[in-house]
C-alpha cells in the first residue's frame, strides 16, 4: 500500500472544495530571469494560485457563495514565503466589478511551488 503525500490530500481537498462551489482552481509559477542571456533559466521563485467561477450577475448570494469558496480553496494552500491575496473581494473595487460582471476570482501569492505546480498546465 502506497503513502499519500501531504501534496497528494491537498489537492484532492483543493478540487472537492472547488467542485463543490463550481470553481476553477489553476496556478502559475514564476521564473527566474538570467540577465545574461535575456532568458527565463527555469528556476520557480514563486507561486501563485487563482480560484474562479462565474454566476448570474448582480446576483448578491451568488458572489457571496463564490467568494466563500475562493476563500476557502485559497486557505488550503500554506503561504511559505511572503506574498498577498487578491482579486474581487468585497473590501475592494474589484468586488463591485465581480459582482456586477458575475464573475469572482481570488489569487493567493507565496504559496508551496510543490502543491501549486499540480494546479498548472504544462510545467
Amino acid at each position: 500500500m502506497g503513502t499519500i503525500s501531504v501534496t497528494d490530500t491537498l489537492q484532492r481537498e483543493a478540487e472537492a472544495v472547488a467542485s463543490e462551489y463550481g470553481l476553477r482552481v489553476t496556478a502559475t509559477l514564476t521564473r527566474d530571469w538570467n540577465p545574461r542571456t535575456g532568458e527565463f533559466d527555469g528556476k520557480v521563485l514563486d507561486a501563485t494560485v487563482t480560484a474562479e467561477g462565474t454566476f448570474e450577475p448582480r446576483d448578491t448570494a451568488a458572489y457571496l457563495r463564490m467568494l466563500r469558496g475562493c476563500e476557502r480553496v485559497l486557505a488550503l494552500f500554506p503561504s511559505v514565503r511572503p506574498g498577498s491575496t487578491w482579486g474581487t473581494d468585497s473590501a475592494s473595487v474589484g468586488g463591485h466589478a465581480g459582482l456586477a460582471g458575475g464573475y469572482c476570482r481570488l489569487s493567493k501569492s507565496g504559496v508551496g511551488i510543490r502543491s501549486a505546480r499540480r494546479f498548472t498546465t504544462g510545467s
